[in-house]
Parts: C-alpha cells; sequence; structure tokens
C-alpha cells in the first residue's frame, strides 16, 4: 500500500472527483484519480509552486486548506474513468457550476494558455 493512501479507499480502481470549497461546498473541478487524498496534494501543491492556472488562483485564493475533495463516483477501468469524468464535467456545468478545468475532459482545450 501506498504511503500517501487513505484507508477506505480501495486501491486498484478509480474515483471521479470534485474539488469543493469548504466554506461554500461550491464544485470547482472534476477529475479522475487513483488515489483521491494524493491527488489532493498535488493539486495544493501546484497551487503553492505559484502555477498560473484558474484553478489554482483558486485555491490560492482560500488559503489551499479551504479545499476538500468529494468523491463522486468509484470506477474499476480507466474507461470507465474517462467516460464517467466527462459525464460528471457536462453534468455539473449543466447544473451552473463553474468549474475550472483548463480543458473539458475529454481533451478540447477550453484555455489559451
Amino acid at each position: 500500500m501506498r504511503d500517501d493512501f487513505v484507508p477506505g479507499y480501495e486501491e486498484n480502481c478509480f474515483y471521479i472527483y470534485a474539488l469543493v470549497c469548504a466554506v461554500t461546498g461550491e464544485r470547482c473541478y472534476v477529475g479522475y484519480t487513483e488515489n483521491p487524498w494524493g491527488r489532493l496534494g498535488q493539486h495544493r501543491s501546484a497551487a503553492r509552486s505559484g502555477k498560473n492556472l484558474p484553478l489554482y488562483d483558486w485555491i490560492r485564493s482560500l488559503s489551499g486548506y479551504g479545499v476538500e475533495i468529494e468523491i463522486l463516483e468509484k470506477v474499476e477501468t480507466t474507461d470507465e474513468a474517462r467516460n464517467r469524468e466527462v459525464w460528471w464535467y457536462d453534468k455539473l456545468r449543466l447544473h451552473g457550476s463553474e468549474l475550472l478545468n483548463a480543458a473539458r475532459p475529454n481533451g478540447r482545450n477550453l484555455l489559451k494558455v
């Protein structure tokens, strides 16, 4: 088992997750990973390093630790994870979430950087 893996989460599966403001509950990013807590740490680290993307600006505005991870779904394969990430992204956008993903999960770049 990896050192950064949190008990209660299974290895060999994928988690579709949202990054959420701890204060407002606003969902601002959708992604997928095998290790949700390790991925949250990577997002926080990128924000602390000064990486210049809207997501990391948002994390910095919340002092990094005002961001929580919400598990939306668990799936077994990479293909399922990719498909469900797109589904969740589209669903949340449809319901008014202003997601800060740099690209729609199918790879279409939304930002010119």
